[in-house]
């Protein structure tokens, strides 16, 4: 199974960060809202290392998209996945299969938790956020 190095990866992210400030004309600060560029950015990104991939392994092929929602500490997220011909592809930026949230959605509910939120303001601004919520408990 062909993949690509952190190295590539890095130089991929940083690629399209800077092709995708070009094209929108944004400064790229640290926790801005951007909702939509940050949807466009991860699937760019994503696009950039599947060709990356693609090019260390000649006898795959690309073989369109799925979609995948991801919750974070800025909203839920809509990505479109690439794939590869064989499914050996896995994007390193996205969380692992099965996995619908990123850190920054944890870590949010704990800073909502840890300032005193009640249960129904905490569901409040989860919704207002377009976040899921369950009160279930793995056990």
């Amino acid at each position: 199974m062909a993949s690509i190095s952190n190295e590539q990866f890095r130089q991929v992210v940083e690629d399209t960060f800077k092709q995708l400030s070009l094209q929108y004309n944004i400064d790229l600060q640290p926790g801005s809202p951007l909702r939509l560029f940050l949807e466009a950015a991860i699937n760019a990104i994503m696009r950039g290392e599947r060709d990356v991939f693609l090019s260390n392994d000649p006898d795959n092929k690309a073989n369109g998209f799925y979609s995948r929602f991801l919750d974070t500490a800025m909203g839920k997220l809509n990505l479109s996945v690439p794939r590869d011909r064989n499914s050996n592809f896995r994007p390193q930026i996205i969380p692992g299969k099965y996995i619908r949230n990123d850190a920054s959605y944890s870590n949010l509910l704990q800073s909502l938790l840890v300032n005193g939120y009640s249960d129904s303001s905490l569901r409040n601004t989860l919704k207002a956020l377009g976040l899921s919520y369950s009160q279930k408990v793995k056990t």
